[in-house]
Formats: C-alpha cells, sequence, structure tokens
C-alpha cells in the first residue's frame, strides 16, 4: 500500500478539478486507474463530486446501419418491444478437452517419452580398473548397476554397467556408492 504525500495529492486534486480524467492522473503518477479512484471516493473532500465540468471523452461511434435496422425489428417472448435476448459473451471461452481427448493426449505423451531415446551423461571416467562391464540386462541382482557409457550413446537394456558386487543394501558397488550418493558433511 502506497502512502501519499499531501503534495501529490493536491495535485492530483489540482488536476482533477481541472477537468482531467483518471486515466490522465493514473498516467501522470504512473499508477493504475483503480488507484486514483480509491482515492477519490475515500478523499471526498479534496475531490469533490460533479463541482467541475469533466473534459470530454472520445467521441462515440455511430450505430451502424444494419445495427439500427435489426434493433427496429427485437420483440421479447411476449411480443413487445424490450431489450431482447442477452448478448454472448465477447471474450473467448476456453475449450475444455472431452474425457476420450485427455485420454487419447496422455496416450501420445506416454508414446512419445517411450519412444524417445535416452541420453545420459559421459560416466566413462567412472569405469574403474581391471572391471569387466557387463550388459544391463545381465546384470544380477548383488551386481553394479552403475551404467558406464559416453553422453552420446542411447540407453537401453544393453547398456554396459559396472557389474561388481554391491555394496549391502544398495544397487552399486563400494567405489560407485561413494561417487553417487553424498551426505550433507561431504558434498562439494
Amino acid at each position: 500500500m502506497t502512502r501519499w504525500n499531501p503534495e501529490a495529492l493536491d495535485r492530483m486534486a489540482k488536476m482533477y478539478r481541472g477537468g482531467e480524467t483518471l486515466a490522465v492522473i493514473a498516467a501522470a503518477f504512473d499508477v493504475s486507474r483503480g488507484v486514483i479512484a480509491g482515492l477519490v471516493s475515500r478523499n471526498p473532500e479534496r475531490f469533490p463530486k460533479g463541482a467541475f465540468p469533466r473534459k470530454p471523452g472520445p467521441p462515440k461511434k455511430p450505430a451502424s446501419e444494419t445495427a439500427k435496422a435489426a434493433q427496429v425489428g427485437k420483440t421479447t417472448k411476449n411480443g413487445k418491444a424490450g431489450r431482447g435476448r442477452i448478448k454472448a459473451p465477447t471474450h473467448q471461452q476456453p475449450a475444455y478437452p472431452t474425457a476420450e481427448e485427455e485420454e487419447l493426449a496422455a496416450a501420445r505423451r506416454i508414446e512419445a517419452r517411450r519412444r524417445a531415446a535416452i541420453r545420459a551423461y559421459d560416466t566413462r571416467h567412472m569405469q574403474l580398473a581391471g572391471s569387466e562391464t557387463v550388459p544391463f540386462i545381465d546384470c544380477g541382482e548383488f551386481q553394479c548397476r552403475m551404467i558406464i557409457t559416453g553422453g552420446e550413446d542411447a540407453l537401453g537394456p544393453d547398456a554396459p554397467c559396472c557389474g561388481r558386487p554391491v555394496a549391502e543394501g544398495s544397487a552399486y558397488c563400494p567405489q560407485h556408492l561413494k561417487l553417487m550418493y553424498r551426505t550433507p558433511g561431504r558434498a562439494a
């Protein structure tokens, strides 16, 4: 909430009494028109209503001939001339997808993810000296599943893994476990 100093309020009141519109005053003080409208309504002694003539706004556009002709023949349900039916909103209503469309979109997203080649970052530097790699699909329950691959290679069931015996309660051998899991005290 902005606190207005008396000098600024006096300048606003002078502009208001001079016939300026709220939009012009708001632009001069770099605030929204609603802020000025709130100040006017809360300070009636500074901004008296109707005491000063307003500057005329932009001229109203004349209704087109077709609109005038359409207005002449309008009647209400009971046959009396009236305002006619309510106009449709001019803003665009969001189009909500049906349940079937949502299911199709979800299926397309899942299929696109399934078909996309999964890329990995380069882990060749993590291969331990003297250990042979094992294809991921052939890794047993107690073999290290640290994938050793270049970043440009696509991953799949034949991705090479470390294959050494795992540490207790882990998916990695003790050496890769130290690389993959860092305690908060050891984090660099």
